[in-house]
């Protein structure tokens, strides 16, 4: 059993790491831009008081919930009357994920985990002419980012974009969010001996967002090939973007069935560890890279240099 997810739904996948009651449910695990889970500095939402509250109910919340139908609990959460967080919590997720890789070892699930080259560019311009302010995405973001020493990641980020506006701004702390998780994690799954493969995703589009956010679905499921997609493509439909599809698609099915994603026609992928901190950077012609991202990113993540 494999599981993927891209998003939230890659926070998920990590998130599952330290659920216990998700061990040995799943044995491939692959995340398309993920955000880290809170490791417990964040206070978690009271989810079942706003519930309550909003349900008028003083006491047997959990059996009133038991008997609401899936349908009207989904319309709560919609309506935010049931708030959420991926966050150590003690009961359902008892571990950070790094930490949940590592206590695994090398019976844990392998882990395929990446980002895009342009992530932040479709979530900062979803706020339109005034999205979400820099001061409130970086007290969201930090404890993911960079929980343990957040100042290097706040002077890394002002010396990467000194009078940057703010759309500029938010943009990065969103593409910083991915690329920590990923870093993070991919390496704790090599060191822990089950597996991590590092992925950049830089396949060259004309979108004015840049190879954004979800951009790498289209490829993931080769969508190109679809009648109807169903979902938004920041790629045009070409001979070889169609080609890249079946190439990338291809090696995720290998990785699904083997554990492994070399060998279906990708140049030789590493795992990423400490030693070369190897990348498979998937633009037109894919190739791995040592280390695209740098000590500065690392430290600015928390993360230890090479």
């Amino acid at each position: 059993m494999s599981i993927w997810g891209e998003s939230g739904g890659a926070g998920s996948v990590l998130a599952l790491q330290g659920a216990p009651a998700a061990e040995g449910l799943y044995h491939r695990a692959v995340a398309f831009s993920p955000g880290d889970i809170d490791i417990g500095i964040t206070p978690v939402p009271d989810a079942a008081g706003t519930l309550a509250c909003h349900l008028g109910i003083e006491s047997d919340l959990e059996a009133r919930l038991l008997a609401i139908p899936a349908s009207e609990l989904f319309a709560l959460y919609q309506q935010g009357a049931a708030t959420t967080a991926q966050t150590v919590d003690g009961t359902v997720i008892t571990r950070p994920t790094a930490e949940a890789i590592a206590r695994k070892g090398a019976d844990g699930p392998p882990l395929i985990i990446g980002s895009n080259r342009d992530e932040g560019t479709l979530l900062a311009d979803l706020g339109g002419p005034a999205p979400v302010g820099i001061d409130v995405v970086l007290a969201m973001f930090l404890p993911l980012i960079n929980p343990h020493r957040p100042d290097d990641y706040v002077a890394h980020f002002d010396r990467l974009l000194p009078g940057a506006d703010e759309v500029a701004k938010v943009a990065q702390v969103w593409a910083d969010l991915f690329r920590s998780a990923t870093l993070r994690n991919g390496e704790a799954a090599t060191q822990a001996g089950a597996g991590g493969w590092v992925y950049n995703f830089e396949v060259p589009t004309e979108h004015p967002l840049g190879v954004t956010h979800g951009s790498d679905i289209a490829f993931t499921f080769n969508q190109f090939a679809m009648a109807e997609p169903g979902t938004v493509a920041f790629h045009e439909n070409t001979d070889e973007n169609r080609a890249l599809a079946r190439l990338w698609a291809a090696a995720l099915v290998q990785f699904a069935r083997t554990g492994n994603p070399n060998g279906a026609g990708l140049p030789q992928w590493p795992c990423y560890d400490a030693a070369t901190r190897a990348c498979l950077v998937f633009d037109r012609e894919p190739r791995v890279v040592a280390d695209p991202d740098g000590d500065d990113v690392r430290k600015a993540y928390g993360l230890k240099p090479v």
